[in-house]
């Protein structure tokens, strides 16, 4: 009996060393792969979204590689990966964290790009968390408040239109204005019945007139293309006379500029014109010579003159 519960302590103890060399072996195998090359890439997430170390590394739905490392970086959430080909990659690839399964789990989406130029493996790949089922939850909780409040609002209005239609007065009124809209349509149906001849008529009149304006637009528009050309034609003549009355008034005003300076020289100057016009004693020296001359004259023709002339000799 002792050597065979002996055997089955050793058994046991065998047993419980094998599941614990297991349970260590998966821990510290977790992310490890077992493919020949393996390329180490990096993603910058805002926030982890619950992807950890072994989670698996999509690229359009095919998994290509596992995450080895989540850390804290700069205010945001550096994941290291490791990937077995990174050759489809390109410069404007993009990931995002998403579940994995409805029961849970998360993995890294992975979109290699468009651009013909070549990946750089030491860079880092932005990425973004997509939403998920727990935080649709979340956000229905926050919603929860709110929710509340509507059906409060919503208890209130209904009590109001209740107590409103209890009212026989509000509903007598209400039975009148369906009425009068019930007429109102009545009347206008047989108002259309009544006048449909007349109204088709007017309705071809209109027709006629649209084309006839439609045929005479199209017969004058050539006309009303000229009128426009000529129309422009003129406003380039005006523009022009504009341009030309501009400048007539420019020399005008330097004329008015000279006409200002000759007469600012005459009251300024020191000439014959200057002092006939502003110097009053000479004026009335010339006035007195004048009447002077003309006393002569008037002598002179009156007696005539006498001129002892020699020619030739001295006196």
């Amino acid at each position: 009996m002792a050597p065979k519960r002996s055997t089955e302590i050793k058994v046991g103890v065998v047993t419980l060393l094998s599941l614990i060399l297991l349970i260590i072996g998966i821990s510290l195998g977790r992310g490890w792969s077992v493919s020949g090359l393996q390329n180490r890439i990096n993603f910058r997430f805002p926030a982890s979204g619950g992807v950890e170390v072994s989670s698996p590394v999509m690229v359009n739905g095919v998994k290509r590689g596992s995450v080895v490392s989540v850390a804290n970086d700069k205010g945001s959430v550096l994941v290291g990966a490791t990937m077995d080909d990174l050759s489809d990659f390109h410069p404007d690839a993009v990931a995002r964290i998403s579940m994995l399964e409805i029961t849970g789990g998360k993995k890294i989406d992975v979109y290699p790009g468009k651009l013909n130029t070549a990946f750089n493996p030491e860079s880092e790949i932005n990425g973004v968390l997509a939403s998920d089922a727990t935080e649709l939850i979340a956000m229905v909780g926050e919603l929860g408040g709110d929710a509340k409040l509507l059906i409060r609002r919503l208890d209130t209005i209904t009590a109001a239109a209740t107590a409103l239609l209890a009212d026989g007065k509000v509903v007598a009124q209400l039975r009148e204005a369906v009425q009068n809209t019930n007429q109102f349509v009545t009347s206008l149906n047989s108002f259309v019945e009544k006048n449909k001849p007349e109204l088709q008529v007017t309705l071809n009149n209109l027709r006629t007139l649209s084309e006839d304006l439609r045929k005479a637009v199209q017969v004058n528009e050539p006309k009303v293309r000229e009128l426009i050309t000529k129309l422009d034609a003129t406003t380039v003549s005006v523009q022009n006379l504009i341009t030309k009355g501009e400048s007539a008034i420019g020399n005008a005003d330097g004329l008015v500029s000279d006409v200002r300076a000759a007469v600012n020289d005459l009251k300024t100057g020191s000439g014959f014109v200057t002092k006939l016009l502003y110097d009053k004693g000479f004026a009335n020296r010339m006035d007195s010579a004048i009447i002077k001359l003309d006393a002569f004259i008037e002598k002179a023709h009156e007696h005539g003159v006498n001129v002892n002339l020699r020619l030739g000799t001295r006196p």
